[in-house]
């Protein structure tokens, strides 16, 4: 007859006493003190004292008794931990490139997001409330015009003072445009 079997016919009162309580005694208590102060793994409690090895650890736990120490040393191989207070530096400077040097499309082809078609250029120009997009014709495949293509898929290189210059240049053209725009 299975286990199954058995406490299916059981009554529920009966059921309750399938699982073994066991209650732990002084004697229990001062035993296993005992035994992890003379530095016995909990599995090895467990087995000396017949019950299981989560029950011990819950014991001791409960008990405060200290965690043993480790006599092995620690098997954990790699580099240390670095130290997360320290901040992250770059080694190199890196702004984007434009590749090629496309004219801007004029400010009269912006559109609203409700004249948006298929064909147009969805580059976000300004703020959210007086937000309005491109308008020029898209480049193949992608969502932007020539222009804001190079913007927005341009590479990262290390800066180059002349580089610099140029892009500081159009991004002022930019700004001075938007604010013409507003």
């Amino acid at each position: 007859m299975s286990i199954n079997h058995r406490l299916r016919n059981q009554s529920k009162s009966d059921k309750t006493t399938a699982v073994q309580k066991f209650d732990w005694t002084d004697e229990a208590v001062a035993k296993l003190t005992q035994m992890w102060a003379d530095n016995m793994s909990s599995g090895q409690c467990a087995a000396a004292l017949g019950l299981t090895r989560n029950s011990i650890c819950g014991k001791v736990h409960r008990l405060g008794l200290m965690a043993h120490e480790c006599d092995k040393p620690s098997h954990r191989k790699g580099r240390p931990k670095a130290n997360r207070r320290t901040a992250f530096t770059p080694q190199k400077s890196f702004v984007p490139i434009i590749h090629k040097q496309v004219p801007e499309p004029d400010s009269a082809l912006r559109v609203t997001f409700a004249e948006l078609e298929v064909h147009h250029c969805r580059f976000p120009i300004g703020d959210i409330p007086n937000m309005v997009f491109c308008g020029a014709e898209r480049s193949d495949m992608l969502p932007y015009c020539a222009f804001h293509a190079s913007i927005a898929y341009a590479k990262h290189v290390r800066i180059d003072p002349a580089i610099k210059f140029a892009i500081a240049r159009r991004m002022a053209k930019m700004r001075s445009a938007r604010g013409k725009a507003a």
